[in-house]
């Protein structure tokens, strides 16, 4: 599936940011994303930064997880 001109928009402090997601092939981080965004009020700079501080938690914890898997099957 080509995704070539896929963007996500997002609107902070009433200024709209584009950004290209050619590697959101499937929509998940947009989908992601947009779940920890407010959707109640205009999103801002803070709101946009914790997200991304959420999901590197997420990240840096998947791959702890995958680190000790992969040093258990060195062991096999």
């Amino acid at each position: 599936m080509k995704n070539e001109n896929r963007t996500i928009d997002i609107k902070i402090d009433n200024i709209i940011y584009s950004h290209d997601a050619k590697f959101d092939v499937d929509g998940i981080f947009e989908n992601e994303l947009r779940q920890l965004l407010p959707k109640d009020r205009p999103t801002t700079a803070k709101d946009l930064l914790s997200a991304y501080m959420h999901q590197t938690l997420v990240v840096i914890s998947y791959k702890k997880k995958i680190d000790e898997i992969l040093a258990k099957l060195e062991h096999i």
